[in-house]
């Protein structure tokens, strides 16, 4: 295939994987696997909306989509400044608003597709759009139903505005829309209006579209192009000198997911400055631009008017700009000051509606070895990535991150099941479940502790043995036809059902219909129903209690049954957990408290967010210090008082008489503190697992080594 062939079809891949175009494929965002929760700051830096997500979107008129997290958490909802939910968890997948109207991916007679909601949560495009994108100029984009084109566009009401029969489009801004026409071997970019006509003659190499009244523009051969502004009609206003454009070739700004600040390369890395004349479209009248070896901001005359010193920068937003200086990360203002500091964040999203959101990072990719609670660490620098530690024995990842394999290691650190699985699980009941291929189109089996297999690989999911059984699949972890299998891989309970749970005082939850509206409800070991499908989510019991989820007024709020079906606890609580010693945390988003079996509320719902209970004490969070954000975790006794002063940064729950803690202001911040709130582990890792069976996980960045923790 020729260069140039090649090179456009790289171009049309990037254009509908970053924001470019607006465009977002069907399916979750890609985000790495080393995040762990989200929330959002203000423009002092304060954390204001508690770090609670596993993803979540920008802020637009108030709202900002996003997903909570936790197991029994899969989809998306909205939720407002105050961190409460306006529209409720329902959608597989949510864009930020645009124009009053926003794209949520939902089911229908055919499977998935892409409607649209307003801000009631309201349906105001029926779901049928295979891809879904932005509004802008009140045109979104649209195509027939492949990825590929023709692009055309719809109106707010659904209907075409113009026609499908660009190779490629991008969004409409300030009435005009950047269009490819021609064919892949011979092609050029104009722009068209809102009623398809074309307002700018296709003669461009390569196009943009159009921010506060410019257009970034190429011109030249596809090899050597390049960039320049235009205005809206068409005149060169800023003559083409620069030698690329950020979020064109293989640079892009990641703003399909989160807005985030930088641009960056495919893996989610900023870019540096390494070739000269790079250049940003425009955003709050600046524009980025490098020089040599940094990046700087021009304004519409082409000056620098803040000097490149900056390893990496981002576009301005809400009168903000994410950069990297010296190493640091910050936030400046359009005079090139520095505001805004937030260096302890694993990843800053860019400001929008004043609100910026924030990553807690709690697994850092690197080194990991193994622990005892006296501190002493074993098998370092053997693994890349590591399980929980149950029976004896625990999955560990040798080789490289891109082709390593899972085995299994002994309390030593020894390897004893040989690195051979592309995903493992933790042994339960003697068994643990392996898989041969990559999640999609892997297989799954059974293996024994001595590595021999026991259920050969071929479902699509296997759940841990509860009870001596084990929820299995042939469609896909969430949806598919499930049942259940003995521990010699026997059909017991026959595939039927639409999703499964795990076993627990001797029933399972499961669900009856289709995974978007079906019902859940219980069964015992042979089959039976004994606990009728009546609920719209279902956990399995726990200390003879089991959280059930019902659909009110387009909202899910949660309450307990006991295991005879009786409600013991209503349904009330927009945020309820499983029962543990005794207790449940229970609230709304921000104020949460704890329940008894009985559902009297014996601890108030006064903490921010809270822990489970564990070994009699748990983890809660009082507020918000606007100085050190995080610095406001503590543990409180059963009796709801502060047995641990709330002076840590993040924490975990006890086991085995010990919690992972975190306390900023060193290179290696976690560690491990006794039931008195002493360090007994002191702080030396990056990252640091719970213990289990007196063995933890814990983990340094690649980049500073184990050389660096003191043992």
């Amino acid at each position: 295939m020729p260069r140039f062939v090649i090179l456009v079809l790289m171009l049309l891949i990037m254009l509908t994987n970053c924001g470019w175009c607006g465009l977002v494929k069907a399916g979750p965002h890609a985000r790495s696997e080393y995040m762990d929760k989200w929330g959002f700051i203000d423009k002092t830096g304060a954390m204001v909306i508690p770090a609670v997500y596993s993803n979540v979107g920008r802020f637009v008129d108030g709202l900002a989509p996003v997903i909570k997290s936790g197991k029994s958490q899969t989809k998306w909802g909205y939720i407002d400044k105050s961190g409460i939910f306006v529209i409720e968890p329902r959608y597989g997948y949510a864009l930020s608003f645009s124009e009053g109207v926003a794209a949520v991916l939902v089911s229908n007679t055919y499977g998935t597709a892409w409607g649209y909601i307003d801000k009631t949560g309201k349906i105001v495009i029926e779901p049928d759009i295979p891809f879904a994108s932005y509004f802008h100029d009140g045109r979104a984009l649209a195509s027939e139903g492949s990825i590929f084109g023709p692009w055309g566009f719809i109106d707010k009401t659904g209907d075409t505005a113009v026609e499908p029969k660009y190779l490629i489009a991008g969004n409409f801004l300030y009435g005009l829309a950047p269009v490819m026409v021609g064919t892949l071997e011979k092609y050029k970019w104009g722009y068209i209006d809102k009623d398809g006509k074309l307002a700018i003659e296709p003669k461009y190499t390569y196009a943009t579209p159009f921010s506060e009244g410019l257009a970034c523009v190429a011109v030249g051969s596809r090899d050597d192009a390049k960039w320049g502004f235009i205005n809206t009609t068409g005149k060169m206003v800023i003559e083409p000198k620069y030698s690329y454009h950020v979020g064109i070739h293989e640079w892009m700004q990641d703003i399909e997911t989160r807005e985030m600040p930088f641009y960056t390369d495919r893996m989610g890395n900023a870019v540096g400055a390494d070739k000269p004349g790079v250049v940003g479209s425009f955003y709050e009248g600046l524009a980025v631009l490098s020089s040599e070896d940094a990046w700087g901001y021009m304004d519409q005359s082409g000056q620098f008017v803040i000097p490149p010193r900056f390893q990496a920068a981002g576009r301005f937003s809400d009168g903000l700009a994410f950069v990297q200086e010296n190493g640091k990360s910050e936030f400046i203002d359009k005079t090139g000051k520095v505001v805004i500091k937030p260096g302890s964040y694993a990843i800053t999203g860019n400001f929008s509606d004043g609100m910026a959101s924030v990553a807690i990072r709690s697994c850092i990719p690197g080194t990991y070895a193994l622990t005892d609670k006296k501190g002493r660490v074993f098998a370092k620098g053997k693994f890349i990535d590591i399980g929980i530690m149950a029976e004896g024995l625990i999955p560990v990842k040798v080789g490289s991150p891109e082709n390593g394999k899972w085995g299994y290691a002994d309390k030593t650190g020894k390897l004893v099941i040989a690195a051979k699985y592309d995903s493992a699980r933790s042994f339960s009941e003697g068994l643990a479940s392996v898989c041969i291929g990559d999640m999609e189109t892997g297989s799954w089996g059974y293996i024994d502790k001595t590595g021999k297999t026991i259920v050969e690989p071929k479902y699509k999911w296997a759940g841990s043995f509860h009870e001596g059984l084990a929820s299995v699949s042939l469609g896909d972890c969430e949806s598919g036809v499930w049942g259940f299998i003995d521990t010699n891989g026997n059909p017991v309970i026959k595939l039927q059902y639409y999703s499964a749970g795990e076993f627990s005082n001797g029933l399972a939850p499961v669900q009856f219909d289709d995974p978007c509206n079906g019902k859940w409800g219980y069964i015992d070991k042979t089959g039976k129903v004994v606990i009728m499908p009546i609920y719209d989510s279902a956990d399995s019991f726990s200390n003879g209690r089991a959280r059930i989820g019902l659909c009110k007024e387009d909202k899910i709020l949660y309450g307990y049954i006991d295991l005879t079906g009786k409600t013991v606890i209503a349904a009330t609580f927009d945020v309820a957990e499983d029962f543990s010693d005794g207790l449940a945390a229970a609230g709304t988003w921000n104020k949460q408290g704890f329940v008894d079996k009985s559902g009297k509320m014996v601890i108030p719902s006064k903490y921010m967010s809270v822990g489970s209970f564990s070994e009699g004490l748990a983890a809660v969070q009082i507020g918000n210090n606007k100085d050190k954000a995080y610095m406001n975790w503590g543990y409180i006794d059963r009796t709801g008082k502060m047995v641990i002063k709330p002076i840590f940064d993040s924490s975990g729950t006890f086991f085995n008489g010990v919690a992972k803690a975190t306390k900023w202001g060193s290179k290696h911040n976690c560690g491990y503190i006794d039931k008195t709130g002493n360090f007994i582990i002191k702080p030396q890792f990056d990252s640091a697992g719970d213990f289990s069976e007196g063995i933890a996980g814990v983990a340094w960045n690649a980049q500073k080594g184990t050389e660096n923790a003191s043992h």
